[in-house]
Order: structure tokens, then sequence, then C-alpha cells
């Protein structure tokens, strides 16, 4: 899944991901203004984007 952040932001961004502990995401990569989260096998990617949107709302 990539998520677009705003310039400067993705390493947080992906920390906080990585932090949560989540099953449904085995790791990140960020960028500067972009994370690529990869999901566990069978995660639905609309529920794995709700999961993000619920941790950063201002990502929108």
């Amino acid at each position: 899944m990539v998520v677009h952040t705003p310039p400067g932001h993705a390493s947080m961004v992906a920390y906080d991901v990585d932090n949560a502990k989540n099953p449904n995401f085995l790791g990140t990569v960020a960028g500067d203004d972009t994370v690529i989260v990869v999901l566990a096998e069978g995660v639905d990617r609309e529920v794995a984007g709700k999961i993000v949107r619920d941790m950063f709302p201002k990502l929108g």
C-alpha cells in the first residue's frame, strides 16, 4: 500500500505504523513524502487503508 504524506513526514508515519505492531502490516519503506506499507498476505487493502487513516486522520 502507498501512503502519501506532506514533505518530510514519511519517516514519522512509517515509524508509527511499524511501532503499532499491527499484524496486518509486515513493515514499511519511507522516502521523503511517500511510505510503502507491506501488507500481510490476505489483508484487504481497504481495511488496511482505514487503519492508517484512523492512525493519521490528517492524511485524509
